[in-house]
């Protein structure tokens, strides 16, 4: 998942000035939008043909 780390941050500062002045904050959980990205790091291991270790 890819997830907006600055739109995060800014949020979480913004509400956090908002809540340090004073302010009553109605919601503190905020949805932003994530997006899948599909990586090879995500892919099951390979079997090594002649290997006698279980798969992981």
């Amino acid at each position: 998942m890819r997830q907006p780390l600055f739109d995060m941050a800014a949020m979480a500062a913004t509400t956090l000035l908002r809540i340090i002045d004073g302010e009553h904050v109605e919601n503190l959980r905020l949805e932003l939008a994530t997006r899948l990205v599909a990586r090879g790091s995500t892919a099951p291991p390979l079997l090594v043909t002649g290997s006698t270790a279980p798969p992981a």
